[in-house]
């Protein structure tokens, strides 16, 4: 017998169609949210350049890209991140538009993946990029974005953890040591690993105040108050006052949103600061570990393609979506029945084709089957044989009329 897993790689997928309706709908009420704040879709294309990602700081790691020669001997690569093309787009297409640029996605992103921690190799990413308005409001409209999306497909439990890169930034700026220790702290912040932080402290000649800072760093997550009310004797250089102070002011805007309770401040958000440029979040759904979204301010990127603006976006995961749906249990929420099944003879099929044509034309979803001569129409056994429990309207079309059987 042939094994059929050898015919789908891993890390990919065949959808089948009620998983896809469930994919479709989360990904239109996500579109939905962003159209009413004022974004408008863009796509980039599925191949790119190598060099676009590889001369940037980006946030990914270049050995996660699918990579492949084209007949020029040019490398290129499957979309790995969406942000950088859309940031080459406004820079080139958008150069003679000197308003805000708010602008949407939603399509493919392809990178190397862990499968045996269930990653993918290709998934679909959401997301919204506002580009212009070097403010803290449009900073915090990004954030609310991402909640509302979240509340629009029902979850009721979600947790966004806020930060801001030029916190550590301003540390880091203070230490005169090597950049390969400078990266192993960011690590080591990142994953809150605080007995391989003492350890690697030991080690590095710098002032004890900083080492105490530096082991505070990790705890430094919670709400906004506690978090304050914890770095209020520590050591704050210019840049590390303006961070806190963008970052207060971030948070008063989404607690006038109503969302303050759904933000919790977390200073060891450090990874990728080449990438980002001050706030930095996260977002996660219920109980579900992982991340749904992730985003921030990234005010250098455009610089790269010769056009210096603010700009910061998220993305959604949304095949991370999914997944959080079967870990709060609201995967059914997409099952949608059907709005009218037509039965008709063969004797009433014309007329059958104008009703169903007819409720077609009002947007409903119509099927129609044709009747054998000797189906019971209002029998146990036809409403079992055509499924009457998937529709919420059943028709039965006479010689002269159309009659109801299920209403």
């Amino acid at each position: 017998m042939v094994n059929k897993r050898k015919f789908t790689p891993e890390g990919v997928e065949d959808i089948n169609s009620a998983k896809y309706e469930k994919k479709e709908l989360i990904q239109t009420k996500i579109k939905e949210i962003f159209r009413t704040f004022g974004y408008t879709q863009v796509l980039t294309p599925t191949f790119e350049y190598y060099d676009l990602f590889s001369e940037m700081d980006s946030s990914m790691n270049l050995d996660d890209m699918y990579k492949l020669i084209d007949k020029n001997g040019k490398i290129l690569v499957l979309r790995p991140d969406v942000t950088i093309p859309i940031a080459r787009m406004v820079a080139t297409s958008y150069n003679t538009i000197n308003d805000d640029i708010k602008l949407s996605y939603n399509t493919s992103v392809y990178r190397s993946a862990d499968f045996r921690a269930g990653e993918r190799r290709e998934f679909i990413q959401a997301g919204i990029e506002y580009i212009g308005n070097n403010s803290a409001e449009a900073d915090a409209e990004v954030i609310a974005t991402a909640i509302k999306a979240m509340q629009s497909l029902n979850f009721d439990s979600i947790h966004i953890d806020m930060g801001e890169t030029d916190y550590f930034k301003g540390i880091m700026q203070s230490l005169d040591i090597e950049d390969e220790a400078k990266y192993t702290i960011k690590q080591l912040i990142e994953k809150k690993n605080l007995g391989d932080l003492k350890n690697l402290l030991k080690t590095i000649s710098i002032e004890d105040d900083y080492k105490e800072l530096l082991l505070e760093i990790p705890l430094l997550y919670g709400e906004m108050h506690e978090v304050l009310d914890k770095i209020k004797h520590s050591i704050l250089t210019e840049s590390m006052k303006k961070a806190i102070d963008n970052m207060c002011s971030i948070y008063k805007i989404l607690d006038d949103y109503g969302y303050g309770d759904f933000i919790f401040i977390d200073l060891g958000l450090v990874n990728h600061l080449e990438y980002y440029s001050g706030m930095i979040f996260k977002g996660y759904i219920g109980n579900h570990g992982l991340p749904v979204l992730s985003g921030g301010r990234y005010d250098e990127l455009l610089g790269k393609f010769g056009r210096e603006i603010s700009a910061r976006g998220f993305g959604i995961n949304i095949d991370e979506i999914l997944s959080a749906m079967k870990d709060t249990q609201l995967l059914d929420f997409t099952m949608n029945k059907k709005d009218y099944l037509i039965l008709y003879h063969e004797r009433n099929r014309k007329l059958g084709f104008k009703e169903s044509d007819g409720l077609r034309s009002k947007g409903f979803i119509v099927e129609a089957k044709k009747l054998k001569d000797d189906d019971k129409v209002l029998g146990e056994e036809l409403a079992i044989k055509y499924k009457f429990d998937n529709y919420k309207k059943v028709l039965l079309v006479s010689d002269d009329n159309v009659d109801r059987i299920k209403d």
